[in-house]
C-alpha cells in the first residue's frame, strides 16, 4: 500500500519469468489493467538510479534457480529495454543478474 497524500494506491507489480518484458514494455506504454495514474506511481517506485543522462527503472525477480532482472533505460534521445535471465546455482550469484546486464548496458553506451 502506497500513501499518496489522502489517496491510497493498493497496486501488486509483480514480474513473473514468463511475461516479464512484456509487463515492463505494456507499463513504460501505460497499457496494464489499472488506472495510469497508478501505472506512473508503480514507474516512479521502479526508479532504481537517475543520472544527468539517464533514468533507470527496473524490476528483480527470482523462482526456483533462476533470477532476472528486466526494466528500461530512457535518455534524452532514445529508450533501451532490457531483460537479462541468469541461472543461479548458488546463493551467493544471485547479484550477477544485475552485475552482468549492467556491464553489457555500459559497454553500448547506453549507461554513462
Amino acid at each position: 500500500m502506497i500513501r499518496i497524500g489522502r489517496h491510497a494506491v493498493s497496486y501488486h507489480f509483480r514480474i513473473y519469468l514468463g511475461t516479464s518484458f512484456q509487463s515492463v514494455f505494456k507499463l513504460f506504454k501505460d497499457e496494464l489493467p489499472v488506472s495510469r495514474e497508478s501505472q506512473w506511481i508503480v514507474k516512479d517506485i521502479l526508479v532504481s538510479e537517475a543520472t544527468k543522462n539517464y533514468v533507470l527503472r527496473s524490476k528483480t525477480g527470482m523462482a526456483s534457480k533462476i533470477g532476472w532482472w528486466v526494466g528500461w533505460v530512457e535518455t534524452d534521445d532514445d529508450v533501451y529495454f532490457f531483460a537479462c535471465n541468469i541461472d543461479l546455482r548458488q546463493e551467493r550469484n544471485i547479484g550477477d543478474r544485475i552485475n552482468v546486464s549492467r556491464k553489457i548496458l555500459a559497454a553500448e553506451n547506453i549507461l554513462l
